[in-house]
């Protein structure tokens, strides 16, 4: 294979490889304070855990995305069979450990001016992109702190917000220190002739 088709091949499956990224979740954990699961465990004994959302990224009905928050949130908690959530502040067991998600802020959000009730968030942003920060809080205090984006997508029933949703829930309670739902997705180029490759999809270019 000659240099010039390789370096072709190889443009045009990091220029498809790149377009592809625009709708694949980007999840960092910023803070944690142990095993918070087990806090979570123990407001959940008594009765469900408070979810509390913050802004609009899509132009949906509050009520819907509080469901899809909530029913997406579940599914995420592999490791549980009887996670107990509400968005309904008078069914919750405490008023004071809740998760706080926020949607589209216009400025930087913080895990702690999240517990002090600092930030509403925004409303739906240019190709369906979102950004979210959401915080496990125990009243004013941070016990877990995750941020993440999506770079395009299409509403509340695209997969790629379900599995923002999924990811950003893992990382927040990290069961057990083990990873879930994080599938490789970085893109590598190497510096030998001809070396290109694609983590998590397998894709690889060699040659001399």
């Amino acid at each position: 294979m000659s240099n010039r088709f390789a370096r072709s091949i190889v443009a045009a499956v990091l220029t498809a490889a790149i377009a592809g990224c625009a709708n694949e979740p980007l999840v960092s954990p910023t803070f944690r304070a142990g095993d918070v699961w087990t806090f979570a465990q123990g407001v959940m004994v008594t009765g469900p855990l408070l979810v509390e959302t913050r802004g609009t990224p899509y132009p949906d009905a509050q009520s819907r995305l509080d469901e899809t928050i909530v029913a997406t949130m579940k599914e995420a908690i592999t490791w549980s069979a009887d996670a107990r959530l509400t968005t309904d502040p008078a069914e919750a067991a405490s008023h004071s450990m809740r998760v706080i998600w926020t949607f589209n802020s216009a400025g930087g959000v913080g895990g702690t001016g999240q517990c002090r009730n600092q930030y509403q968030g925004g409303g739906p942003m240019e190709d369906g992109r979102v950004s979210v920060v959401v915080t496990y809080c125990d009243g004013e205090d941070v016990l877990s702190n995750v941020g993440g984006r999506l770079g395009e997508s299409q509403g509340l029933s695209d997969p790629a917000f379900a599995k923002l949703i999924r990811q950003a829930t893992g990382e927040l309670f990290r069961y057990g220190g083990r990873d879930r739902d994080r599938p490789g997705s970085g893109i590598t180029i190497g510096g030998g002739m001809g070396t290109f490759g694609i983590g998590g999809g397998g894709i690889g270019i060699g040659g001399r």
